[in-house]
Order: C-alpha cells, then structure tokens, then sequence
C-alpha cells in the first residue's frame, strides 16, 4: 500500500473512531435522560428517596418458600 493508501486508511479509522465516541456520548445521553425522567416521575409523589428504599428493601424481611 502507498503513501496515500495509508492516509486514507487513517483518515477512515479516525472517522469510525470518532462515530464510536459520538455513539458512546450519545447512548449515555439518553441513559441519563431517562434516568433524570424516571427520578422525576417518582418525586412527583412526594419526595423519593433511593437511600430509604434501599433501607426498606434491606429491613424488609424476607419472605422463604419452602421446596
């Protein structure tokens, strides 16, 4: 391969290269969104506290079937 055959190879590798940074970004984005809406929707029923239900989850006794 020549030398220009080499730069386009790199210039298409940093092209995928920033498409996968940009996906990455843009994935995380919509993750913290819907996180950020989920809160909300919860808080509207008063305060929410993931700290208390996690206390709760963890005080609350668990319940045993039997084989």
């Amino acid at each position: 391969m020549d030398a220009a055959g080499h730069r386009r190879l790199l210039r298409l590798l940093d092209a995928q290269n920033a498409l996968l940074a940009e996906s990455k970004l843009m994935s995380f984005t919509a993750g913290f969104k819907l996180a950020w809406g989920m809160a909300k929707e919860l808080e509207e029923d008063g305060f929410y506290s993931f700290e208390r239900e996690e206390e709760e989850h963890i005080c609350r006794p668990t319940e045993q079937v039997d084989a």
